[in-house]
């Protein structure tokens, strides 16, 4: 049987059969993370896709991680509202938020979680592997292997080298490697105390994103490197000012194509709504191409934002009106620092401030992780050397706390934080955040569930990854302090 691969969006791939498809990470309507992130190029006209995917006899849907950007909830709603061939796929995670979010969705809506790192056929000629990573709350990659064409689909995920080897062991060298290229992380929103830029960037440059991108693909053995699950912009008037640190997918590609000489991989351009196919490897390319690559990119964003215009000032007012959920507020931080185990409660100890502002609201909230008790702050503390501050829109952390979603909130960049470059306890508080969120590894409960080491057993590989990058910082951090 012929497959085609399809690119719909941001994130969102399609490998499709004549009567069976397998769709990634649907995001396919409106925008991501609070009017932050928009698909850019646009997503292809989702009445279209349904049309086609009715006639199907399974539309298989795999969801690699828990982001809105791969987790989009409206999209999920439509799909199950119109479809009823729909048959979901998960991974099989140590924590279990991902599945219960979604069982929420879908009730009674046939779904399959994927143990890690082993083979399952969609159909006869037709198979496969979902790939974990990460130890605070579960990313994944998808190897797909349709009709002897291999697709590593490796979205977000970031794998160490013995899991690395792990996987192309099971797998195989795959003909095309999918992966993000660019930014989604809340470094670029990094600031002094005093509100000043940084004197060097936190974040990565382009060019570094390009080659993490590039030779992570050339290592998997791929034919073809696909710049992927970084194709959006932000349109959104507190985050508009990151679009020029966006790493799209042409640059990428131009970068890659001028700086490496690998003949047996070559970067690859595909764009949202278009495909190839997996025999002949020809292109269907899409009419957005010549106006991305042929105009002014500021040019083309701005009438883009124009464009929804009206959806986004709804979105102002709406958050014009908004004033803190205190309860909300203090009942999710209280549970985040009630969470927090010792060792990591004398490290944040009294350090963390959030600062919920607006143009109507200014209040600080003090956490207080050693007594494990929080405050409410009419004036602004004077902050020492030690101490972080996340800066956040009301509206924002209204629904963060509400939702228990904080994993969502660095990735949107609506957000700034305040504190000394070198000082990472911002970091820890997010990863604290996200552990406590997804239900994962510093909860006894799971530690000590069937599921937990069952999974976990099963990535064996990646914690000795992790081990060894503990016993690096711990050499290293030996060898300074004997200098």
């Amino acid at each position: 049987m012929s497959y085609t691969l399809h690119a719909h969006a941001h994130s969102c791939c399609e490998i499709r059969g004549k009567r069976h498809s397998l769709l990634c990470d649907p995001w396919l309507l409106g925008s991501a993370y609070w009017r932050s992130w928009w698909n850019f190029p646009p997503q292809e006209s989702l009445e279209s896709l349904l049309s086609i995917w009715s006639q199907l006899d399974t539309l298989y849907v795999y969801i690699t991680h828990l982001h809105w950007d791969h987790f989009h909830g409206p999209t999920l709603k439509r799909l199950i509202k119109q479809l009823d061939n729909i048959h979901f796929l998960l991974p099989l995670t140590p924590e279990r938020r991902l599945s219960n979010d979604l069982r929420q969705i879908i009730k009674s809506i046939p779904l399959t979680e994927l143990s890690h790192a082993r083979f399952y056929y969609l159909a006869p000629s037709f198979r496969v592997l979902s790939f974990q990573s990460g130890p605070f709350f579960a990313d994944s990659a998808l190897f797909v292997d349709a009709g002897g064409s291999k697709i590593l689909n490796a979205n977000d995920s970031k794998f160490g080298r013995m899991a690395f080897r792990d996987l192309l062991r099971k797998t195989g060298s795959p003909m095309y490697a999918l992966r993000s290229h660019s930014s989604a992380n809340y470094r670029a929103c990094k600031k002094n105390l005093d509100g000043s830029p940084y004197l060097y960037p936190a974040d990565k440059s382009g060019a570094v994103y390009s080659s993490e991108f590039f030779e992570f693909c050339s290592q998997a053995g791929a034919s073809y490197a696909v710049p992927f699950a970084s194709n959006i912009c932000y349109l959104h008037r507190e985050t508009f000012e990151h679009n020029s640190l966006l790493n799209s997918s042409d640059v990428a590609v131009e970068y890659c194509s001028n700086t490496f000489q690998n003949k047996s991989t070559s970067p690859l351009l595909l764009l949202p709504g278009e495909s190839i196919s997996l025999i002949s490897h020809q292109i269907c390319k899409s009419a957005w191409r010549r106006n991305l690559l042929s105009r002014d990119r500021v040019q083309v964003l701005s009438e883009y934002a124009q464009s929804k215009s009206s959806c986004l000032n709804k979105q102002y007012i709406i958050e014009d009106k908004a004033v803190p959920n205190l309860r909300a507020i203090k009942s999710y931080l209280s549970s985040v620092i009630k969470y927090c185990p010792f060792p990591i409660r004398l490290y944040l100890r009294r350090h963390v401030y959030i600062h919920i502002k607006s143009e109507r609201v200014s209040l600080f909230v003090y956490l207080d992780f050693l007594s494990k008790s929080l405050r409410f702050l009419d004036v602004c503390p004077t902050f020492s050397g030690s101490d972080v501050c996340f800066v956040i829109h009301p509206f924002v952390i209204n629904d963060v706390c509400r939702s228990s979603h904080f994993n969502s909130l660095g990735v949107s960049k609506r957000l700034s934080v305040l504190a000394r470059q070198g000082n990472n306890r911002d970091a820890v508080f997010n990863y604290l955040c996200n552990t406590y969120e997804a239900e994962g590894i510093l909860d006894p409960s799971v530690l000590i569930s069937l599921r937990f080491w069952v999974v976990w057993m099963r990535r064996l590989p990646e914690v000795f990854d992790m081990l060894f990058l503990v016993l690096r910082s711990v050499a290293l951090s030996a060898i300074r302090r004997f200098k």
